[in-house]
């Protein structure tokens, strides 16, 4: 009588965790470069309906991600590289784990020409203004002018 309790009582619990936990499903897959078929290290790899949920691909490009919604998809970007969106239902299902893989073409960005001149300091011109008033506001020309010059000279000998 007690151990059937224990377990109606374990599978009442185990009932439970599987009704409140959401279905995990781990996409797996590698980066690579669509020209050279090299893995792409450290790409953004992330949902498409929101980007705050993502991971990075290793060194040799590949990554691994938890998603809840196969209806979702999933996107992969990385600078110099064109972005790329899958269904995640497209993916290869291999026993619980899924596989999407992305091939990335690179892409040519072009900046548009920057010409920097050099023109005159800003202080120049302020400084020719000071220098053609100088006789205008010296001030040994001034009336209000006056110095008086004092200077004590202190010896003291010890010993």
């Amino acid at each position: 009588m007690k151990q059937s309790i224990y377990v109606w009582g374990f599978l009442y619990s185990l009932m439970i965790c599987t009704t409140i936990a959401p279905a995990q499903i781990i996409i797996k897959g590698k980066l690579t470069d669509a020209s050279t078929g090299e893995g792409v290290p450290f790409a953004n790899v992330y949902l498409a309906s929101n980007n705050q949920i993502g991971t990075s691909s290793d060194f040799d490009g590949y990554y691994s991600f938890r998603v809840t919604n196969m209806q979702d998809s999933l996107v992969a970007s990385y600078v110099g590289y064109s972005r790329r969106a899958k269904l995640i239902s497209s993916a290869k299902n291999e026993g619980s784990h899924y596989t999407l893989n992305f091939q990335l073409e690179a892409t040519t960005a072009t900046a548009t020409e920057v010409v920097l001149s050099s023109g005159e300091n800003p202080a120049y011109p302020i400084m020719r203004k000071v220098i053609a008033a100088k006789d205008k506001h010296d001030k040994r020309k001034l009336p209000q002018y006056d110095q008086e010059v004092y200077t004590k000279i202190e010896l003291d000998i010890d010993n």
